[in-house]
């Protein structure tokens, strides 16, 4: 059966109802002032990192403990009034870390909408050893509030997308790179990735990393490839993977990824057959945000894939499969 993101939204009358359907993690609300709106939950399930999106209707004490095998990314999107976590301000320019089975405690002033991104243990460990050079390793053990290092709205517009019908993937090649399109931006919010140099203990032949990157793309066409990925097949940290591209190419490694599969796409169509759709093709290269391809697919090339694809010069219109994504 074809995996597909378990997204559900979820609206309730009392506080109560909405704390009993929180995930991953447990605790107890207090409200401390009257409820003024509706208690909302939007809940995304990606495999291992699950995003909830929530309405508060009033304002409240919450405290809670992380359920054990799973980090949580929590920030405040927008609110009446102060917000606390463990007597640190939380505005919408902060973020909120917790580890694994500790205690933490919260209140606001007003009703106020939160995102919060639990990431199980496992998928936090393979996503730090590929960012062993950026990742705090003192992170693991310890829960802190912080300024945020990127702004949510990368995240907030990835969480849009999943929870579209037209975007939702259902392959599980398409639900993995949704997810991990989660977890990067996440964890961009969280620690800075910066662009420096490689330690001499660290450094590598760039020119060999490079290579190997690109024979590892080059045998991978057609497939869902991540940075994860080229950093395994060159044997480095993203770190000093991306120092490479940028030296090589003046882009990083994913965007020089975007950049191939969007013309291996683009050849893929100029090649395509009368059966073909767009949605067909693009599923082939792990694309799952159909609306967010067109748009750099028009960027880069100046016309819509399906355009390209359903352009008059190329199929009878009675030869054309219709219903597809621009």
């Amino acid at each position: 059966m074809a995996a597909r993101a378990n997204v559900r939204v979820l609206s309730f009358p009392e506080f109560d109802q909405f704390a009993e359907s929180l995930q991953g993690f447990q605790g107890q609300y207090f409200i401390t002032k009257r409820q003024v709106q509706e208690w909302k939950l939007q809940i995304i399930d990606l495999d291992g990192v699950s995003i909830m999106t929530g309405q508060e209707g009033a304002a409240r004490i919450f405290n809670g403990v992380g359920k054990d095998h799973c980090f949580h990314v929590y920030f405040v999107l927008d609110g009446q009034g102060d917000v606390k976590t463990d007597g640190r301000a939380l505005g919408t320019s902060d973020v909120a870390w917790t580890v694994p089975q500790q205690a933490f405690h919260t209140f606001s002033q007003g009703p106020i909408r939160w995102l919060n991104v639990s990431i199980r243990a496992d998928l936090l460990q393979a996503w730090v050893n590929i960012h062993e050079d950026e990742f705090p390793r003192a992170l693991l053990t310890q829960s802190i509030v912080k300024r945020a290092c990127a702004a949510t709205a990368e995240l907030e517009r990835i969480v849009g997308s999943l929870s579209s019908t037209s975007a939702n993937p259902r392959e599980s090649a398409l639900r993995l790179a949704a997810r991990q399109s989660v977890l990067d931006a996440t964890m961009r919010a969280l620690v800075p990735l910066g662009n420096h140099d490689a330690s001499p203990d660290r450094a590598v032949n760039r020119r060999r990393i490079v290579d190997r990157a690109l024979q590892k793309l080059e045998a991978s066409v057609g497939d869902a490839i991540d940075t994860a990925q080229l950093c395994n097949a060159s044997g480095t940290s993203e770190r000093t993977l991306r120092n490479a591209f940028q030296a090589h190419f003046g882009v990083g490694p994913h965007n020089y990824v975007m950049l191939h599969r969007l013309h291996a796409i683009r050849e893929r169509i100029r090649r395509a057959q009368p059966c073909d759709s767009v949605t067909s093709l693009c599923s082939r290269f792990g694309i799952w945000d159909y609306g967010r391809f067109a748009r750099a697919y028009r960027m880069q090339f100046g016309t819509l894939p399906s355009q390209d694809l359903y352009g008059d010069s190329r199929w009878p219109r009675s030869a054309i499969r219709h219903g597809d994504v621009q």
